[in-house]
């Protein structure tokens, strides 16, 4: 990828965040209650490229709001999403983040 490119990409992400982070402060219970929805996802889904879909203890998979958000701009090298949502102790989802 181009320096230009991966500047562009950087700053969509950053943007993308920023408004995450803004709709969360404008309304935390609608927004929490987004996040915390999950599907059961097809193969064709599980297999996507850069959609995240989480393998549960069972052996299962779920699929959620925020693997899509992740597949819009691809993977980080270790196949993690570049957006991470951050949930305190008590299971409150707080902010959204780069994920380092």
């Amino acid at each position: 990828m181009s320096l230009l490119l991966e500047a562009l990409h950087e700053q969509t992400v950053a943007n993308a965040i920023q408004v995450l982070n803004e709709v969360l402060q404008a309304d935390p219970a609608s927004t929490q209650q987004l996040f915390e929805l999950r599907t059961i996802p097809t193969l064709a889904l599980i297999n996507h490229p850069t959609v995240q879909v989480q393998v549960e203890k069972g052996g299962g998979h779920t699929f959620s709001v925020m693997g899509l958000i992740n597949g819009l701009f691809g993977t980080l090298p270790d196949g993690r999403g570049w957006i991470t949502s951050v949930w305190d102790d008590e299971g409150k989802l707080i902010s959204f983040k780069r994920t380092e």
